[in-house]
């Protein structure tokens, strides 16, 4: 019996080619929201993952919970 993780089957790398991508993960990271190390590329999903799942969506500002959600919109297109 195969038991993969579904984060196992995302693409394993951010797309550097998307800005608003870019753009709302270090608005996250400056917030302090990721902890993951964004001012280089890649950024591999797996740490991007991590740290969201710790973010508390109900707490975040309305700019703050946009980027939450496009960047989770995003990864889920990855996988």
């Amino acid at each position: 019996m195969w038991c993969i993780s579904k984060i196992a089957l995302a693409e394993p790398w951010v797309d550097t080619s998307n800005i608003y991508l870019k753009t709302n993960i270090q608005l996250l990271a400056d917030k302090g929201h990721i902890k993951t190390p964004v001012t280089t590329y890649p950024l591999m999903w797996t740490d991007i993952y991590r740290d969201l799942k710790e973010i508390n969506s109900y707490a975040l500002s309305k700019m703050e919970k946009e980027a939450f959600f496009y960047v989770k919109y995003q990864l889920k297109l990855a996988k």
